[in-house]
Order: structure tokens, then C-alpha cells, then sequence
């Protein structure tokens, strides 16, 4: 932007000036007298000087001699503007000094800018020949200037009829203020309106005309009520704003949304103040567009609830957590004592068909714990081939239950869908949203839900519309109902996190939003289709196996068996003696310790008896990582495996660079923790090869 600097010992002249340029983009600076502008010129140059020559302390001819004489300020062009006329003496002393224009007031406004507009276009084009000051003697100097004093005094003294030219030239210096006073109120970037004491309008400026969307001849003579401006449901307050200017009493800012004529709506701050012109009182209106500032303050809001929600569920988080870990660590033992037991019983026993009852009900609580675990972000599930219809079947038995009778359920679950890589876990929860949300829709005009899965073969037309697919064979699970629907602005924003269309206190605005991280990250897509009254369909589309991970699944479930020996360390008595028996029963060697000094007292002194570590992380005083440091720092190659009751990822991490082999999540299954040891060992003995 370009800056210009004013001088001029007049109040009124600085105003009237600043005003107009900053009207017409420039940044303006101003000084009082030539001392003053000399000061802020040297601290921080402008682009022009425009100076008045009558000024204290330094007049303008003194501080154009300093200027050109300066070095860093003498390229910069310097105007004269000035109401100061000896013929043509102060003009020829200007120049001579090196003023690169003289300018003598009043001028017309539009013609000064158009004359400083020229000066800084050909200033910066190179195109301005700058004035130096001609060369003279310091006494021819003092003369000149004597004789323009001189010449100016006798004047004013001796010519009589210059009082009358002086009136006049005041009174065109008053149509001049009362044009730039015009240019002042029309060029103001706010709206500046005045209206009568009835509330008509009387003027307006160029702002207002942007603002309301009407042109002035529009305006003047109407209202906010009859222009409908203003809602019905604000005029009680207009109205009351305008009896206190009646009373001679300002107002605002206060705030309203104004109805432009295009129909567009935007907010504003008004200010208004009773003013007196020509005898009649009227109001002057001043309104702010605030539109983006409250936007912005109510995204803002909008933010830091979203914060304060994350903050909320984090901390339920953690402590889910916590609570995860305390289960698992008792579930750990459950377990394991199942699988003994199904050891120890024969499979015509009825207590055969007791412990398999047991085991599915622990199976659920372990799921229920993974299902925390996961919430609480702890921990990646894993996933495995799954038979993805035993699990949407599982999940309508539970959800069947807590259905009211006014919502009917229909289901038609193919059993030949085939097998997904998947984590049973996270189909479940995606199911239940979907059902969840169906039922929200129908709750209180009922309807019906309907659930379908079945196979589906993708086409590259299918999956070119939707980036997450690959061509080829897919399962299909529809869930739809016949509830209110969806208009297409919500349909947009349903996978937002945070975004709800429940009311305040019956969701988090999380449900879908996991629920399309879910089936992305599985390779997956989600698409939903809805009309408002028409109800609301979605299609989860996820990736089928071929049929070769059925035989993978059977496989898994065989325990492997061994002859090492291992030493197995965990502070809790029960998990530790469980451990103990179960490894023993897979026919391996156990040592069991409880605590971390006595697992390394006891691997210090025997080093070599052992061929495998297994430790829990959650220990006091010597956690499972610590302890495995020590341990490979006695002896480098034992093969470890890292338990516990929950996973950090930064645990796993750093377990993983020292070396230790796997990280194994409780409550261990028999068949899974079987296969793992196996597999550290053979690994160690392919090694060792």
C-alpha cells in the first residue's frame, strides 16, 4: 500500500485529507509541522510528502531545503498544497528548492487524487523527473525568502478588497467541506444511513447500498418495516431503539439480522445517534456487517465443544482402560482353568457340555472387553477369517430383545455368504450402530427393520465409483427402515465425526463415523441411500475370502505342544499357577515367579536352563519391558514374549526394539498361546541353525 505523509499545522486540513486518501487506498501519515515530518521521515521513509508552507517551529519551504538535502529522502517527490498566493513568488521559491509540484488550494477532490495518483504512477514507472534544488548562494537564499515575507505582508496590508475575495473563497472552501464531508460519509466502509424520527430512511451511502442490497432512490422514503428488512420477530425491539433516539438517547451496538433484497440474510451491529441538521432532528445509523466475525465465533464454540467431547471421551477412555485391564487379568486364569479342565473331562461327560457353556460365556466377556479396549483406543484388533453370518446372527438375537413391538425385524442372513478378514468384534459394532440408528428413526411412529447379507460380485464400474472397492467377489449387508429419512444436506455430513441429528444428551455423534472407519479400514465401503419420510438404506460392502480360510480357522484351533523350558513370571498367584499347569500340560517344562527380582535372581543364576521367557508387563517395582532388558543383557539370545492385560502402542514398540519376539494380549486362549510359543521356538532353533 502506499504511503503518503501530510504536514500541515491545521487539525481540519489533516482530517479532511487523511480521509480522502484513506478513501481511496492509501495509508496516510501525518505531521504538524516540518521539524515533526522530518523526524518520521527519517525513521521510516514514506512515498510522498504532501506539505502546507505556513507551519510553526519549521515552515514548508524549511522542510523541503531539509528534504532535498537529505540523501536517504531526496529521491522521494514532494508536493506543496497550499492556500498561500504572493502571484507567483511562493511557487518559483518552491520549485527552486526542489518541490517536485506546487498545488494551490481549494482544488477539487477527485481532481487532487487524480493529480497524486499521476505523481506515484510515474514515480514508480521511472517516469517522474524529481527536482533538485537549484543551485544558489545561502545569502540569495535568505533574500528571496525575505522578499516573499515582505511582499506577502505589504499585500495583506495595503489591498482592502481582498477581504471581500477572502469571503469568497471561504465560502467555496465551505462547499469544498461540505463535498468532503459527502465523499466522507459516502465512501465510509460501514453502512451510514440517516433516518427521520419515523424511522424512514433519508440517506444512505455506498456501504449501505451493498449491505441491504438496495440502491439509494430505493431506500430513502422506506423503512426497515416497509423494505422488510428486518424479521417480524425484531421489530418490537427496532421500535424500542428508536423511541430512545425520539428522546434524544444513542443506542448499540446491539445486534440484527438484516434481509438483504436478494434474499440473502447477514448480521449486523447498528449503532445510531440522534443528530440536529438544518433544525430537524434526525437519527444517523451506523451498521457493521459482523457476518464472518459471528460465524467464525460460533465455529469456534463449535470447536471447543468437539474438544471438550474429546476430552470427555478420553478420559472415559482411560479409564476404561484401567477397568480392561483389571478383567482381562481376571478372565486370564478363567480361561485357562477351562481349558484344563476340558483336558481332565471325557467328552461323553455332561460336564463337558457345562465347561463348553462356561467358555462361551467367558468368550463374551472377553469380547466385551475388547470391544472397551477399543473404545478406549488401546488396542488394534486383530483380525482373522471370520464366518461373518454366525456374527450378524449373534448380533440380531441380542438386538431382537430390546426392540419395542411396534418395530417389526426382518432378516434374510444367506449362510453361504462366505468368510471375511475381519475382526468379529468390529462387525458386531458396526451392525448394532446401523440397527441402532434405525431404530432412533422409528421410535415413535414404529416401522420395520430390515437386515439382508448375502454375496455379491463387485463390477470395475461398481468399484470405480467407489475408490475403497476392488473389483471381485464381496458380502453384502443391507440395513434399512422405514423411518423419517434423511434430507441430502444431511446424507452429506452423516459420517462427520460429531455431528448428530439426535437431540441433546441421546448421542455423541461418533456412532457412523466409527462405523465408516471401521468398514474403511477393513478394505470396505459404506454407502447410504434416503429421502426425507422415505426411510433410510445402507449397503456395507466388505471383501469375501475364498473358501481355503475355513481349512485356516480349524487349523488354529489345534494346540501345539512342546518339551522347553520356560520360565514364566506374573504377579498374580492365580494367572502364574495357571500358567504353570496349562504350559505343563502342553508338556513343557515351567518355573513360575511372581516377582521380577526373583525372576532375575533366578535367571542369573541359571541362565542356561531356561529357553523361553514369558513375563507380564504390569509389574510393581520391575515392569515386563525392564525385566527384559536385563534378562538379555545376561544372555542376548533368549527368545521372550511380553504379556498384558491391555496394549500400548508405545509398549509394543518398544518391546519389539529390544528384541522381544511377541506381545501377546490377555486372557491368552489355550490354542492361541500354543502357537505362539511354537512359534518363538521354532524360530530360535531355524536361527540356531
Amino acid at each position: 500500500m502506499t504511503r503518503l505523509l501530510i504536514v500541515d499545522d491545521n487539525e481540519q486540513n489533516l482530517y479532511m485529507l487523511q480521509v480522502l486518501l484513506t478513501g481511496h487506498g492509501y495509508e496516510v501519515l501525518s505531521a504538524i509541522n516540518g521539524a515533526e515530518a522530518l523526524e518520521k521521515a527519517r525513521l521510516d521513509p514514506p512515498d510522498m510528502v504532501v506539505a502546507d508552507i505556513l507551519m510553526p517551529v519549521m515552515d514548508g519551504f524549511a522542510l523541503c531545503r531539509e528534504w532535498k538535502g537529505d540523501d536517504k529522502l531526496k529521491e522521494i517527490p514532494f508536493v506543496f498544497y497550499t492556500a498561500t498566493y504572493t502571484g507567483t513568488k511562493d511557487e518559483e521559491f518552491a520549485l527552486s528548492l526542489g518541490a517536485d509540484l506546487f498545488i494551490r488550494k481549494p482544488m477539487d477532490p477527485e481532481e487532487f487524487i487524480n493529480t497524486i495518483d499521476g505523481i506515484i504512477r510515474d514515480a514508480k514507472n521511472g517516469e517522474l523527473e524529481l527536482k533538485k534544488p537549484a543551485p544558489k548562494e545561502e545569502e540569495d537564499v535568505f533574500k528571496l525568502y525575505s522578499e516573499r515575507l515582505v511582499n506577502k505582508l505589504e499585500k495583506n496590508m495595503v489591498d482592502l478588497e481582498r477581504e471581500v475575495a477572502k469571503q469568497k473563497q471561504l465560502e467555496k472552501e465551505l462547499r469544498q467541506s461540505e463535498k468532503r464531508l459527502h465523499i466522507l460519509f459516502n465512501y465510509a466502509p460501514d453502512a451510514y444511513y440517516l433516518n427521520d424520527l419515523k424511522g424512514e430512511f433519508l440517506d444512505g451511502n455506498i456501504a449501505a447500498e451493498e449491505l441491504t442490497g438496495y440502491d439509494r432512490e430505493e431506500l430513502i422514503g422506506h423503512s426497515f418495516l416497509s423494505l422488510r428488512l428486518l424479521s417480524p420477530t425484531q421489530l418490537p425491539k427496532a421500535a424500542a431503539l428508536l423511541a430512545k433516539n425520539v428522546m434524544g438517547k444513542p443506542t448499540g451496538p446491539d445486534e440484527f439480522t438484516l434481509t438483504r433484497k436478494d434474499g440473502n440474510r447477514v448480521t449486523v451491529d447498528i449503532r445510531t445517534f440522534p443528530v440536529k441538521i438544518l433544525d430537524k432532528n434526525v437519527v444517523l445509523g451506523i451498521a457493521r456487517d459482523i457476518t464472518e466475525k459471528k460465524q467464525a465465533a460460533e465455529e469456534k464454540e463449535r470447536l471447543e465443544a468437539q474438544l471438550r467431547q474429546a476430552q470427555k471421551l478420553e478420559t472415559i477412555g482411560t479409564l476404561a482402560g484401567g477397568i480392561a485391564h483389571d478383567f482381562n487379568n481376571i478372565l486370564t486364569p478363567i480361561f485357562g482353568y477351562i481349558t484344563l479342565a476340558q483336558m481332565d473331562v471325557p467328552l461323553e461327560s455332561p460336564a463337558r457340555a457345562k465347561l463348553e457353556h462356561v467358555e462361551k460365556a467367558a468368550n463374551r466377556a472377553k469380547d466385551l472387553v475388547q470391544q472397551i479396549l477399543v473404545f478406549s483406543r488401546q488396542v488394534e484388533q486383530e483380525r482373522r477369517p471370520v464366518q461373518i453370518h454366525l456374527v450378524i446372527k449373534e448380533a440380531l438375537k441380542l438386538l431382537q430383545a430390546s426392540l419395542p413391538s411396534t418395530i417389526e425385524m426382518r432378516q434374510n442372513v444367506d449362510p453361504r455368504s462366505g468368510m471375511v478378514l475381519a475382526d468379529p468384534t468390529h462387525i458386531h459394532q458396526v451392525l448394532m450402530n446401523l440397527c441402532t440408528n434405525a431404530y432412533s428413526a422409528m421410535r415413535e411412529s414404529g416401522g420395520v427393520l430390515e437386515v439382508n447379507l448375502g454375496p455379491i460380485e463387485v463390477d470395475a464400474e461398481f468399484a470405480r465409483l467407489h475408490p475403497n472397492l476392488q473389483e471381485g467377489p464381496h458380502i453384502q449387508l443391507t440395513v434399512s427402515d422405514t423411518g423419517h429419512g434423511m434430507d441430502r444436506e444431511t446424507v452429506d455430513r452423516i459420517f462427520e465425526p460429531f455431528f448428530t441429528t439426535k437431540e441433546i444428551g441421546e448421542g455423541t455423534g461418533l456412532g457412523l463415523s466409527v462405523v465408516h472407519g471401521i468398514v474403511v479400514s477393513h478394505s470396505g465401503e459404506i454407502t447410504v441411500y434416503s429421502e426425507p419420510g422415505e426411510g433410510t438404506t445402507f449397503h456395507v460392502y466388505l471383501p469375501r475370502l475364498d473358501s481355503g480360510a475355513e481349512q485356516e480357522v480349524q487349523k488354529a484351533e489345534t494346540i501345539l505342544e512342546g518339551s522347553e523350558r520356560i520360565l514364566f513370571i506374573d504377579d498374580e498367584e492365580e494367572i502364574a499357577q495357571m500358567g504353570k499347569e496349562m504350559l505343563e500340560s502342553f508338556g513343557y517344562d515351567v518355573t513360575i515367579k511372581t516377582v521380577s527380582a526373583d525372576a532375575l535372581e533366578e535367571f542369573s543364576a541359571h541362565p542356561d536352563d531356561f529357553d523361553l521367557v514369558i513375563t507380564d508387563q504390569t509389574m510393581p517395582r520391575m515392569t515386563g519391558v525392564e525385566l527384559a532388558g536385563e534378562l538379555m543383557s545376561i544372555r542376548p539370545d533368549i527368545p521372550m514374549i511380553l504379556t498384558s492385560g491391555f496394549s500400548e502402542t508405545i509398549i509394543a514398540e518398544k518391546s519389539k526394539e529390544l528384541g522381544i519376539r511377541e506381545f501377546v494380549l490377555k486372557p491368552f486362549v489355550a490354542s492361541d498361546l500354543s502357537r505362539t510359543i511354537r512359534r518363538v521356538l521354532d524360530e530360535e532353533q531355524k536361527e540356531g541353525e
